[in-house]
């Protein structure tokens, strides 16, 4: 097991803490890390220091742009360290890691360069009205696995540009890379404004229910949302709730299969299906539903050849389709595509089973297509929504 060294980021220094927890290399399911474990005591610490740094932070926007700018520099010097650590803890290949992390160099930047005029609604001889945005607070943000770096960006620069502090904390199913943001940022930023913990449950429960908060922006599961919102309602902090869908394609009966099947094919399949506004359901005139049928197939079996082939070389410029988190969210995908698999009801052109998770390494699954028969009787669940973000692996994507 390698020891990364990563340290939590609380009031500009690092907090080392008692407890670790493991953090898995997808290609090999081995732990390669252990990762910092925040304790009750150490999340009071964080909040109390972005509460204290909020107070000169939000007087100068001036000073805020400057920093924002300085951020970006400093993320993009270390974008060549940073991608090859979060292609192991998240499993994406190695230039789709660089993407994302210039994603978040370019997010930063346009907040560092984004004017904010006075916004005057009146100002005549009746009198003189002005529109006056004033920062919250501390914002508690919590991200997911399947883009760390990049949705840690669309926390942080917004926030703190508004004149917010923050305390950040990732999956802890990827928390290295977060954990190195904070690192790299410590050098530019004044101690609190901030603040990085790690940590698996109940570190989320406990920022949500956390009294210090004035705002709460959590991107994950459905399921998960809900429990965000509840908390939140009890001392009525704000929210923002960036949650998975079941998002659908509609095909209508003048599209060419060929034009558009690569289109339709990486809508469902790009980042693994790990996207929350990914294509989970293709429905397709009936005119054109077997060449669409087929055109699909036909990338998906071209996809999970490669897979196989690739997916222990997550390094390597020709893959395309990488390990998926979570193998411990292995049922509810599995639950998710099973009742499809009635053979009056559908037709399955993926693995031929998943009675149990795959026991190669990075636990691989090949693309699939479902298709259901229009004569037989609809398949309702009343948890799909929500398990396709649970269901973090997911690679298999049901067309009706």
């Amino acid at each position: 097991m390698t020891a990364v060294g990563l340290n939590m980021t609380i009031n500009g220094g690092a907090a080392p803490t008692v407890g670790t927890f493991g953090v898995v290399n997808l290609a090999t399911a081995d732990v390669f890390a252990q990762a910092p474990a925040c304790s009750r005591g150490q999340l009071d610490e964080a909040m109390t220091a972005a509460q204290t740094a909020f107070r000169n932070w939000r007087e100068d926007d001036k000073v805020r742009r400057v920093v924002l700018g300085e951020m970006g520099d400093a993320l993009e010097a270390a974008a060549d360290r940073l991608a090859p650590l979060l292609t192991t803890e998240q499993g994406k290949p190695l230039r789709d890691a660089r993407m994302e992390i210039g994603g978040a160099v370019a997010w930063l930047r346009y907040y560092a360069d984004l004017e904010s005029p006075r916004e005057i609604v009146q100002d005549d001889e009746h009198g003189y009205v002005e529109v006056v945005r004033r920062p919250l607070g501390v914002v508690a943000a919590i991200t997911p696995w399947n883009f760390p770096v990049a949705l840690a960006a669309w926390k942080v620069a917004p926030a703190l540009r508004a004149g917010n502090t923050m305390v950040l904390k990732p999956s802890p199913f990827t928390p290295l890379t977060t954990l190195a943001l904070g690192e790299i940022w410590r050098e530019v930023l004044p101690p609190g404004v901030l603040n990085v913990v790690s940590g698996p449950d109940p570190l989320g429960a406990w920022m949500t229910a956390h009294p210090v908060p004035r705002k709460i922006s959590f991107t994950g599961s459905t399921a998960t949302g809900k429990k965000v919102a509840v908390a939140a309602a009890e001392d009525v902090k704000r929210v923002t709730l960036e949650l998975g869908g079941n998002d659908p394609a509609i095909v209508l009966d003048d599209a060419d299969p060929e034009q558009i099947a690569d289109s339709l094919f990486w809508a469902a399949f790009a980042n693994n299906g790990q996207v929350c506004c990914d294509v989970k359901r293709v429905y397709v005139h009936q005119r054109r539903h077997g060449d669409f049928v087929a055109a699909l197939v036909a990338r998906a079996k071209a996809r999970g050849s490669a897979t196989a082939l690739n997916l222990m070389s997550n390094w390597d410029r020709s893959t395309t389709n990488h390990s998926s988190i979570g193998l411990a969210n292995w049922s509810a995908t599995r639950s998710d595509t099973e009742p499809w698999r009635r053979p009056a009801a559908a037709r399955w052109t993926g693995p031929a089973t998943f009675s149990h998770p795959p026991s190669s390494p990075g636990s691989p699954t090949a693309p699939g297509s479902l298709t259901r028969n229009s004569s037989a009787r609809p398949y309702r669940s009343s948890h799909t929504k929500t398990s396709m973000r649970q269901s973090s692996g997911r690679t298999e994507q049901p067309m009706a």
